[in-house]
């Protein structure tokens, strides 16, 4: 009963984790829409829709065209590692926005970090699976789910308030708020990775680095030809159309 006691909390201090890596990531995802005009003036876009639209666009591309490599990466390497590999390279990108200095520079580096958070959710649906018996997985993902929606929904007004508070820095340092406040922002990714590394033991996770030869061969015509999951594709389609345009353009 003890050793069971153990192991569920171990599993929710991991899920804990998880829900707080969620939050970070999608604040830091929308940190660019509400100084978006503030950004285009900075950098000088010569049309605001049109070029943070190209911005906005390639994070998002990006991200979706990375998810089954970083899952891949995450089988290989472990939801652990691969995972606070991810934090601190997403976070890294996220500072290295801040000192963009043109059109070209900023496409790049939040392609980039987009690129680099598209390993979140494979890793965080990996360590679920590893960590949680198969009846309570389904409430796991949920938790997870709610974390990414608390961060998405605070990153808002979270930024709008920063970029308030952060005006007499602003003008004391004579830089440009939003570059502080990208700054700013990558700070928690590579702090919760620190922590995440001391408290979270690699014991708490299953093994996961089996060696190629003992992973099963994905079949991908039954994949392609799954009614269930193109539906459930579908249905994730139109869920994020409608959540990113909160995310991106309605701050404007």
């Amino acid at each position: 009963m003890k050793d069971e006691r153990s192991a569920s909390a171990g599993r929710y201090q991991v899920l804990a984790f998880l829900c707080l890596s969620a939050g970070i990531a999608y604040i830091q995802r929308a940190a660019i829409s509400v100084p978006a005009a503030e950004i285009a003036r900075d950098l000088k876009f010569t049309d605001l829709a049109r070029d943070m639209g190209w911005i906005q666009s390639a994070w998002y591309f990006s991200y979706a065209l990375l998810q089954l490599p970083s899952g891949w990466l995450a089988d290989r390497l472990g939801s652990r590692l691969a995972l606070a590999c991810f934090a601190v390279i997403w976070s890294a990108f996220t500072f290295a926005a801040g000192f963009a200095v043109d059109f070209t520079s900023l496409l790049i580096f939040w392609m980039l970090m987009g690129a680099a958070q598209a390993g979140a959710f494979p890793c965080a649906a990996k360590a679920i699976g590893e960590t949680f018996p198969d009846t309570q997985r389904a409430r796991a993902s949920g938790f997870l789910a709610s974390g990414m929606a608390i961060g998405g929904a605070a990153a808002p007004l979270l930024t709008a308030t920063l970029l308030v508070a952060l005006e007499p820095v602003s003008s004391a340092l004579s830089s440009e708020r939003w570059r502080i406040l990208l700054m700013l922002y990558a700070l928690p990714g590579i702090a919760w990775t620190i922590v995440f590394l001391m408290m979270v033991p690699a014991s708490s996770f299953q093994a996961s680095t089996k060696v190629a030869a003992d992973i099963p061969r994905l079949d991908w015509k039954r994949l392609a030809t799954s009614r269930s999951l193109w539906l459930l594709c579908s249905q994730q389609f139109f869920r994020a159309a409608g959540m990113v345009f909160f995310l991106t353009w309605f701050p404007t």
